[in-house]
């Protein structure tokens, strides 16, 4: 019984990761400039599977552990490991929130 739990627990985690985890593939996001922008979290349960849920780096945005949703067509791979974004800094905190709270920059 114990063993099955910790299998259990083990191929759990495996179906948690993002997809991008999965493929071997870091999940931070860079811009153009190489700066690091935000990370990935995983598919959106929200807005289905064409949509990603990130979550901004505080150092240039300041949204905290705000996370938002943006399009798997606003992301390239990068050679050295992560993604790519066109998104700017300046249009992260208008993008549609993952989930909904009293704080949506976008007027969503």
């Amino acid at each position: 019984m114990k063993n099955t739990l910790a299998a259990a627990a083990v191929c759990l985690s495996f179906l948690a990761l993002p997809v991008t985890a999965q493929a071997g593939r870091d999940t931070l996001i860079w811009n153009a400039a190489e700066n690091q922008v935000a990370v990935l979290k995983g598919p959106s349960q929200r807005l289905g599977p064409d949509y990603v849920v990130v979550h901004p780096t505080k150092k240039w945005t300041g949204l905290g552990r705000y996370q938002v949703v943006m399009p798997k067509s606003a992301l390239r791979p990068r050679a050295k490991g992560g993604w790519y974004t066109s998104v700017t800094i300046d249009e992260f905190p208008h993008l549609r929130p993952e989930v909904p709270q009293y704080f949506q920059p976008s007027g969503t």
